[in-house]
C-alpha cells in the first residue's frame, strides 16, 4: 500500500489514524516512512488532526 495515498479530501492514512487516536497505527506508519508533514485538503497535517481529536498519546 502507498504510505501517501490520498482519500477525496487529500488524508493519507496516517492523517486518519492521527485524527481517530489510533496511536499503534501512527507509530507503524512513522516507521514505514509515512510523512508527518503532509497536509490535508484543508491545510491539516497529522498533528493537527490529532490534537483537534483530542488525542494526546
Amino acid at each position: 500500500a502507498k504510505l501517501e495515498a490520498v482519500d477525496r479530501h487529500g488524508q493519507t492514512p496516517l492523517n486518519l489514524a492521527a485524527r481517530h487516536g489510533y496511536a499503534d497505527v501512527v507509530k507503524v506508519l512513522l516507521a514505514a516512512g509515512a510523512s508527518a508533514d503532509q497536509a490535508d485538503s484543508d491545510g491539516w497535517t497529522a498533528l493537527r488532526a490529532a490534537a483537534w481529536g483530542g488525542h494526546t498519546q
